[in-house]
């Protein structure tokens, strides 16, 4: 049984649409991950359902079908980079593998690459603090 995961991000502001775009397009050839609330003022989100989950990798300007190299990346690192001054932008996440396990991980970061970080997971640590949790959410 495969894993599916989806995120999405907030709407925020970005220093250069044409730059968030190419950027963008370093992942996903689906432009239905750039949502716009207000291109004019350069208010985007980001959205993926396709169950592929955060990005991680992105092949470089030299794709081919010769040897394809893809390159590691920082998603939440680099869309900061993108950022207006001022901006948070927050990443949302969900997995999971059938009732297997289900999941979650979100994150903030803003233009100055400060960035925080919540997973799902953590409810086991704070849950023995309430008393004995014996089994986790999975089988």
């Amino acid at each position: 049984m495969n894993s599916v995961e989806i995120y999405r991000t907030n709407y925020f502001r970005v220093k250069d649409l044409s730059a968030f775009k190419a950027w963008v397009g370093r992942f996903s050839t689906d432009e239905t991950l750039i949502v716009h609330r207000d291109e004019d003022a350069g208010l985007v989100a980001i959205q993926d359902d396709s169950g592929e989950g955060i990005p991680t990798t992105y092949c470089d300007e030299a794709w081919t079908d010769e040897g394809d190299d893809l390159e590691e990346f920082d998603f939440l690192g680099e869309l900061g980079m993108h950022l207006q001054p001022g901006q948070v932008a927050i990443v949302m996440s969900s997995c999971h593998q059938g009732m297997r396990y289900v999941g979650g991980w979100a994150g903030a970061i803003n233009a100055d690459g400060e960035s925080v970080g919540i997973a799902l997971d953590d409810i086991h640590q704070l849950a023995e603090k309430l008393g004995d949790a014996e089994t986790r959410c999975e089988w």
